[in-house]
């Protein structure tokens, strides 16, 4: 059982795991306090909507994960497989003064596949990919008896590691993030002030390109 607090903050998390000849596999369990987040891999209108410390948010979350990964243990061309996905359930307060109004429900998720390719051109090289929806909102219901959510947004990652000499590693790479403010991409404010928008809407893309280099002396 893990736990972590901050400015009167709490979270407690409840954690098994198994490990296996080239796999490992983990599920957890996370109540959360009232404002006790990372904000970190949020879409705008999963992070407004999470419950807070103050008068008209008050609640707490339910938030379940499940992880793991398979490497062949024969190695050759098959690739390392990750994977994971989380579920968070918000609980508005109903009473006290902290008691929320905005929203009666709503529910978020995420989740993410990576594919590792080892030594593909070369001793020490490496290939990645990866795809992945970061939490968003994935249903709501509202005191106007509104429900559903087009919260969705992806990312999109490739990197190459290189390992030109015994000294210099470069390693490039892409990203991709075609919609990463979720349902709040076209109306671009805050959920409670703004009607949510009803289709996708996407106007705003981002996408990137870097180059790491690693010396060694």
């Amino acid at each position: 059982m893990l736990f972590r607090s901050g400015a009167g903050l709490a979270a407690t998390t409840l954690q098994a795991g198994w490990i296996g000849w080239g796999w490992a596999l983990a599920a957890a369990y996370t109540r959360n306090q009232a404002g006790a987040l990372d904000s970190g891999g949020m879409t705008p209108l999963a992070f407004q909507s999470w419950p807070q410390p103050e008068a008209g948010r008050g609640g707490a979350v339910d938030s379940w994960g499940l992880a793991g990964f398979w490497q062949s243990l024969n190695g050759g061309w098959l690739p390392a497989i990750s994977a994971g996905w989380g579920l968070n359930r918000n609980r508005y307060a109903r009473s006290g003064p902290h008691r929320a109004a905005p929203l009666l429900e709503a529910e978020s998720r995420s989740w993410m596949v990576g594919l590792n390719w080892f030594d593909p051109i070369g001793a020490d090289s490496e290939l990645g990919v990866a795809i992945g929806a970061p939490v968003g909102m994935s249903a709501y219901r509202n005191p106007s008896g509104e429900r559903g959510a087009a919260d969705g947004a992806l990312m999109l990652e490739a990197w190459l590691q290189w390992p030109v000499s015994d000294w210099l590693t470069i390693t490039p790479g892409l990203f991709w993030l075609p919609r990463p403010r979720g349902q709040l991409t076209a109306a671009g404010t805050a959920w409670d002030s703004t009607p949510l928008p009803l289709g996708d809407g996407a106007d705003f893309s981002a996408f990137g390109a870097l180059v790491k280099l690693r010396l060694r002396f």
